[in-house]
């Protein structure tokens, strides 16, 4: 008896001077049990596109469907809320006219993601599943220091959107040297890839409200995407309710609320996230001409209920009086995109593409009746140069009317 006591106390005595495992090492634990899988992934799915980072940590993706027909198609958008025309926010929120595409066919797109995309005419860009949290930010920002993570399954926060960039190019650096099948590549182009940045604001707020999987009208006409029936805000959202009787101090866990119809967490409260945008007023349905600070999505645990909706629009400084700014409510989630103008047979197809664009009137009763085929017949028969430059220019009018 005594001899088997022995030999379990040796052998706890060995497993506790074994070194811990790399990402385990980097936990602080603090206010309960924080495991990696808690600050990379705490609900992982069949649909996740999970991207490897240092230290064997992950990042789990979503992928998002624009509709598209073509390279030279988009989709139109409605950013914003309907509720702000009448208020003294109005050039704040107000809807305006925007349009989203995506740089990704379903051809580049790596052949076990492609399950995850839906069938019909789609163009692909992935979003962050989560808020980057302060294990994931320490793997890349941390230069190796290991120095343990404390609060490490929340949100990363306190820091400038300088910091944010930076973070997205370290990790792309680090995906290409260590991992570089892991992001998307354009078919037939060996040199340009997919690479991890911020979001532009109609990004964002398209896969905010649910993406491909809402509606027109949730898209276009909602401030909020489709809660089931009788679910309170409470359950997607870590904000401050009026009249609560307790308010959160902090950002939660990433993951710590119910996720949107696109499978995204914290996409309403819990830490504000940063925009590659710079901040225009909404004037008379189009964003104003002066670029101020950056945008700043979807609010915090500090916001009441209208700051959280995905239409609200908040501008954030580059800089303060004492150098970048940053803020305790404030991180982000990145997304992985890539260049509309790659090599392989993309620049034959957009030419193809342009050429098609614009040649027939969608409005026209009668097809048979094509204006520009008839301006073709006269520019044929031009008698000088400079008949030929007014007949081009027409018709360059009409295809642009036309598109």
């Amino acid at each position: 008896m005594r001899s088997r006591l022995f030999s379990s106390l040796l052998f706890l005595l060995l497993l506790a001077a074994l070194p811990a495992a790399p990402a385990d090492a980097a936990l602080a634990k603090r206010g309960g049990e924080v495991s990696t899988a808690d600050a990379c992934n705490p609900h992982p799915d069949k649909d996740d596109i999970v991207l490897p980072m240092p230290g064997g940590l992950s990042m789990a993706f979503r992928l998002v469907a624009v509709p598209s027909k073509g390279l030279l198609w988009d989709m139109s958008a409605r950013p914003g809320r309907d509720d702000a025309a009448n208020s003294d926010r109005a050039f704040y929120d107000r809807r305006y006219r925007a349009f989203l595409s995506a740089p990704f066919s379903r051809a580049d797109l790596p052949a076990q993601w492609r399950a995850q995309a839906p069938a019909g005419d789609y163009f692909f860009y992935l979003v962050a599943k989560y808020e980057v949290s302060r294990l994931q930010w320490q793997s890349i920002m941390g230069n190796g220091t290991g120095e343990p993570v404390t609060d490490a399954a929340r949100p990363v926060t306190d820091i400038s959107w300088y910091e944010a960039v930076e973070f997205t190019r370290r990790y792309t650096e680090w995906l290409l040297q260590n991992a570089a099948d892991a992001l998307p590549h354009y078919a037939g182009d060996s040199r340009n890839v997919g690479f991890v940045r911020l979001p532009t604001e109609t990004e964002w707020e398209y896969a905010a409200r649910g993406g491909q999987t809402a509606g027109p009208e949730q898209l276009m006409e909602k401030d909020f995407f489709a809660l089931p029936a009788g679910a309170p805000l409470a359950d997607y959202a870590v904000y401050r309710p009026e009249g609560a009787a307790r308010i959160a101090e902090d950002c939660a866990r990433i993951g710590s609320r119910k996720a949107n119809p696109l499978g995204l967490y914290d996409t309403a409260g819990n830490a504000a996230e940063m925009a590659l945008d710079m901040f225009r007023f909404s004037v008379g349905g189009r964003l104003h001409g002066s670029a101020g600070g950056f945008v700043r999505k979807g609010g915090s645990f500090l916001s009441g209920e209208a700051e959280i909706m995905p239409g609200r629009r908040e501008e954030s400084a580059f800089f303060l009086a004492d150098g970048p700014a940053h803020a305790r409510d404030l991180g982000f989630r990145p997304v992985i995109s890539g260049i509309n103008t790659p090599g392989g047979d993309r620049p034959s197809a957009l030419q193809q593409a342009w050429n098609a664009a614009g040649q027939s009137n969608p409005l026209a009763r009668d097809a048979s009746r094509n204006p520009l085929e008839e301006l073709d017949r006269l520019l044929a028969a031009a008698p000088d140069d400079n008949s030929r430059k007014n007949l081009l220019t027409l018709r360059e009018a009409i295809k642009e009317n036309n598109i």
